[in-house]
């Protein structure tokens, strides 16, 4: 006779011990990503108004806003794909490398790169201005202003421009100590634009991640320059002037500006802003015949003293410092 092993009968599992011997079902990645990506919405819109705001008050000392945001943009978009390629590479059983994969990659590192740019951007911004240091009043040269208008022209229907913060601003290119570009509203920026003789009085703080804390900036007008420039004839040649000699005169060209002006009283310790001592004129000199810039110098101890200092208004030569 053959011997049969005996196996004894399985018992059914009833109660707690059934629910643990079947296999747990993993949640659908559906369910994670979707509320992921409406808190993400939910943040951008948040961070919609205090990213211009944070932009206005912040000083660079190299690099600029844009270029901070292209950073951004790569690091979220490379961090974004490698993530979903590394996912798709472990649950995949075929190619993982297939052109599809690819583009729902790309996919996800735009809707991240646009939900998540401005929140980087405001969170940077915040993080700089945690530590800084003592509030300096300090004096900037405008060199260059460039206007950033992004008022839509024209509806254009099915268009997505409504999802972008595309705020107009102003970009100001400074020169003074540490920082180069501040941001302004576009109606500041087009009203400096339009004027002379410039110059910025901001007071601000380091921050720690190199970028300035604007507190506070006021516009200074510096002597004003008449837009006609005088004609200086010598004394025996005045009743002889024709008219015509006179307009000829007058369009000499002051390659000099009153921006160079402005920077020649600034390493000479001279306070264009006090009016009350200081005046700046421009002249052409027809028996020379170039034109001149002359700083008259005041001294409030000796009223009858004046400083004269005379420069060429083509190259910058200083002709003449004085005491007259």
């Amino acid at each position: 006779m053959s011997r049969k092993k005996f196996k004894p009968k399985q018992q059914p599992v009833h109660g707690e011990d059934a629910s643990r011997q079947q296999p747990k079902k993993r949640m659908a990645l559906w369910k994670i990503l979707v509320p992921v990506f409406v808190f993400l919405f939910l943040l951008h819109c948040r961070m919609w108004y205090i990213e211009e705001e944070m932009l206005i008050h912040t000083a660079f000392s190299s690099g600029s806003y844009l270029g901070l945001n292209r950073k951004i943009v790569i690091l979220l978009m490379a961090i974004t794909m490698c993530g979903c390629m590394v996912y798709i590479y472990k649950k995949s059983t075929g190619r993982w490398y297939h052109w599809r994969n690819f583009v729902y990659a790309f996919m996800c590192g735009g809707i991240v790169v646009g939900l998540c740019t401005n929140v980087l951007v405001v969170f940077l911004f915040w993080l700089n201005s945690c530590f800084t240091s003592g509030v300096q009043t300090r004096e900037y040269i405008i060199v260059n202003i460039a206007p950033h208008d992004r008022t839509r022209k024209s509806n254009i229907p099915r268009s997505a421009a409504w999802l972008l913060n595309t705020f107009s601003y102003g970009e100001i290119f400074i020169q003074g100590d540490r920082y180069t570009r501040i941001y302004l509203p576009i109606d500041s920026a087009y009203r400096l634009s339009g004027e002379r003789g410039i110059y910025l009085k901001i007071e601000l703080e380091d921050g720690w991640l190199g970028w300035g804390v604007i507190r506070k900036i006021n516009s200074v007008t510096a002597t004003k320059v008449s837009e006609k420039v005088e004609v200086r004839f010598p004394e025996d040649e005045q009743t002889q002037a024709p008219d015509s000699c006179l307009h000829e005169k007058s369009e000499k060209a002051f390659k000099y500006t009153w921006r160079d002006i402005y920077i020649f009283a600034k390493l000479r310790n001279i306070n264009l802003s006090d009016t009350t001592h200081v005046s700046v004129n421009q002249y052409i000199d027809v028996q020379k015949g170039i034109p001149v810039w002359e700083i008259d110098i005041r001294d409030s101890i000796q009223p009858d003293m004046a400083r004269v200092i005379l420069i060429h208004g083509e190259t910058g030569e200083v002709m003449m410092d004085s005491y007259e």
